[in-house]
Order: C-alpha cells, then sequence, then structure tokens
C-alpha cells in the first residue's frame, strides 16, 4: 500500500483558494461577472468552510452574509452581519478598506498575502441588479493565530475583471466545415 504525504494546511488552504477562483471564473458568463444567485455551495463542499459571502456597505465597507465553519469556528463567535475588519488587527483596518474598494469598484479580483502563509481572495459578485456588492471570499489562515493581518513583504494580486475574464474561454473554431462545389 502506498504512503500518501500529509498534505501541509498551507498547501490545503491554498488549494482552496484556487478551487474557490476556479469555480468563480466558470460561472463567468461571455466574460461577465458572476452573480450572488449562481454561487452554489454544493459547487464548493469542500471550500465551503473557508469561504464568505461579503456585501458592500459603503465603499471599502463589507459586511459578512454568511461565512463558512472554519472562519465561524476561528473567530469563536457568529460572523454573520458582521464587518469583514471585524477579522482583522486594527492595523489592517486601511490596507482591508482599499482592497475592498478595488474589488467592488473597478470591480477586480483581489488576492492579498496575510501573515504567517494564510491569504485572502476577493471574487466580487453581480447582485440582483447587476451591480458588483457582492463578493465570494475565501481565506487561508496559515499558521496565524487571532485576528488576520496583511504580509506588508507579499505582493498583492489585484485583476481587473475584464482582464481576468480575458481569456477565460478560448474561441472555438468547428471541427468540420462544410464546403459545397457547386461548379
Amino acid at each position: 500500500m502506498p504512503i500518501i504525504p500529509h498534505q501541509t494546511e498551507e498547501a490545503r488552504d491554498a488549494k482552496v483558494l484556487m478551487t474557490l477562483e476556479t469555480y468563480w471564473r466558470a460561472l463567468a458568463v461571455s466574460r461577465r461577472l458572476p452573480a450572488r444567485t449562481q454561487v452554489d455551495p454544493r459547487d464548493i463542499d469542500q471550500a465551503l468552510p473557508f469561504s464568505m459571502i461579503l456585501e458592500e456597505v459603503c465603499s471599502g465597507i463589507a459586511r459578512i452574509r454568511v461565512a463558512g465553519q472554519k472562519v465561524a469556528s476561528r473567530f469563536e463567535f457568529d460572523t454573520r452581519g458582521m464587518p469583514l475588519s471585524a477579522l482583522f488587527a486594527s492595523e489592517a483596518a486601511s490596507r482591508l478598506q482599499e482592497l475592498l474598494g478595488e474589488a467592488f469598484a473597478q470591480p477586480a479580483l483581489v488576492s492579498a498575502p496575510l501573515t504567517k502563509g494564510g491569504e485572502l481572495l476577493l471574487l466580487p459578485l453581480e447582485d440582483r441588479f447587476g451591480a458588483p456588492t457582492r463578493a465570494l471570499c475565501g481565506v487561508s489562515f496559515g499558521t496565524a493565530d487571532g485576528l488576520l493581518a496583511f504580509d506588508p513583504e507579499s505582493p498583492l494580486r489585484i485583476v481587473p475583471v475584464d482582464e481576468a475574464l480575458q481569456n477565460k474561454r478560448p474561441t472555438q473554431r468547428p471541427a468540420l466545415r462544410l464546403v459545397v462545389n457547386n461548379a
């Protein structure tokens, strides 16, 4: 029987965020921002414990609509209705506000490294009126405990949605082409 190496928490968390981003890209139709109503928790069951749905309250401020079990158990309080900033240390507030502003205003896909190997992923979604006021959010905690903080040494990834979805689906050419010769 082969020995299967134990997967580190950091590797598992990175896979979870990759799963969320891949799912978000698959939801996009014709390079258009996915809608909140398209998100089906059954499709992201492995990533669900590390996921949240956010709602923009005003520029740079978002509240947590729903959160996965790992998020709720990590902070030991019901996160529903709380501002996302409640999960972060006070010194991270201005950076978080900027990132949320980017995610909703552009809109843009945002990935921000957290201390001790964690990461925050913001994937904007349209509300029922077609405005980017919701986001599918994933968080990996790495080895940090307590409130979250951004890693100032690591680069951010901010990709406008138009650019993120630009190469989503290559144009397909038909496999067969009908050629008529009436000569």
